[in-house]
């Protein structure tokens, strides 16, 4: 009995070093295997290879190599040389906001000397009257003003020994250089006291205006147009003067009169 207990156990002695042997011929073969795959899988890895194992060489590998692969640009996009690139599109010039246009206008009167503002502006000793203390308050307004007017209402005729105030009003012409100084530019004689001396005071008037060196809208000689246009920094400013009534002097005019030196 004890002799076919020790037979019995050869036998399972060798089935079991039987599995063994066959499960390490298992696990090699499982190694090469992943090897293999390894080696395909990345490339470069051929060259650690030894000759002879079962991994296949660069050469013979059947994914192609990320260094010689095409990149997505190059297959997909044409040749520069064929067609144009389809960013080549010319640039844009953007529109420069406008500019704002500005003027200052300044406009001051009405401008009525009665005989105590004449007698003050007198130089003493001498034919000459001098305005200029009366307004250079103004300066710092009709001086930087790109148009400055003003509304004069009597006549300034040459008469030295007619000069009157109220009710018919008649001044030294001295008063248009007192304008002028003060950076006045127009001189507004539209109104009812225009005809204080009638059409030839009114004439009058209107030249001492421009021997000052002003312009004057509202007394005409029916050759100029009832209106001026000026050009203020690119901005069209147009001018009228105009008179309800010169206090019913106008009434010893005829209508043709009328049409033709006052508005």
């Amino acid at each position: 009995m004890k002799k076919g207990f020790h037979k019995k156990f050869i036998y399972l002695y060798s089935a079991v070093l039987v599995l063994l042997i066959l499960a390490l011929i298992n696990l090699f073969v499982y190694k090469g295997m992943l090897g293999k795959h390894a080696l395909i899988g990345h490339p470069g890895a051929a060259d650690s290879v030894p000759t002879g194992s079962m991994a296949p060489s660069a050469s013979s590998a059947t994914l192609p190599s990320a260094a010689n692969s095409p990149t997505p640009s190059e297959s997909a996009s044409p040749s520069n040389s064929s067609s144009p690139s389809a960013s080549a599109s010319p640039p844009t010039t953007p529109t420069p906001a406008p500019t704002p246009l500005t003027a200052t206008l300044v406009s001051a009167g009405d401008c009525v000397l009665h005989k105590a503002f004449q007698e003050s502006a007198h130089v003493k000793g001498q034919d000459k009257y001098d305005f200029s203390q009366v307004f250079e308050a103004l300066k710092p307004f009709t001086g930087p003003a790109d148009l400055s007017l003003i509304s004069f209402e009597s006549a300034a005729t040459n008469s030295r020994k007619d000069y009157t105030g109220y009710p018919m009003f008649n001044c030294p012409p001295e008063i248009f250089n007192a304008f002028k100084g003060v950076g006045f530019d127009i001189v507004n004689n539209s109104n009812n006291h225009q005809l204080d001396r009638k059409v030839k005071g009114m004439l009058e008037t209107r030249q001492n205006i421009r021997k000052a060196g002003l312009e004057v809208i509202g007394a005409y000689d029916g050759e100029e147009p009832r209106y001026r246009i000026k050009d203020l920094n690119g901005i069209k400013v147009g001018i009228m003067a105009y008179t309800y009534s010169c206090n019913m002097n106008e009434k010893a005019l005829t209508a043709e009169q009328q049409a033709r030196y006052i508005a």
